[in-house]
């Protein structure tokens, strides 16, 4: 029911014309979302002008809803790089079911969550569409106890 992908790039939207402000391609260390299967199939072929993935090969992964990504400790800006590095990913995910939304005309909440972590804490987010934006609030700050 569920695929994910791993370290891939995630295509930005088209009507964010990212090409023009040289802004690199980011790749989140992980993104799940629903498996293509027959019966989705039909919904997608229903609705064909709409990107139904952020991969360009669309072919396994619909609709993401969990992207996660890590840094190890003591080597990086810590979580500020994190956001960073994931924040148009992020957003294209969000941008995709706001997108079925208004297509579709069914009353959808949008929604990505986000799971960030370096060394041993651990961060959680909700990505929500609100008045035209992606709107993130974190719901926990996790640190786990040192085991060494």
């Amino acid at each position: 029911m569920f695929s994910d992908r791993c370290k891939r790039h995630v295509e930005a939207d088209p009507t964010d014309d990212l090409g023009n402000y040289n802004i690199p391609n980011f790749k989140p260390d992980r993104v799940v979302g629903i498996n293509r299967t027959r019966s989705l199939e039909q919904f997608c072929g229903a609705l064909p002008h709409l990107r139904h993935s952020p991969f360009r090969d669309a072919a396994h992964i619909l609709y993401p809803f969990l992207v996660v990504e890590s840094k190890p400790g003591g080597q990086t800006a810590g979580f500020d790089e994190i956001e960073i590095q994931t924040a148009f990913p992020l957003r294209n995910c969000i941008m995709l079911q706001h997108q079925l939304q208004q297509a579709s005309a069914v009353a959808l909440s949008p929604l990505v969550w986000f799971m960030a972590y370096q060394a041993d804490e651990w961060r959680l987010s909700a990505c929500i569409w609100k008045e035209n934006k992606m709107v993130s609030c974190i719901w926990n700050s996790l640190r786990t106890a040192n085991n060494a």
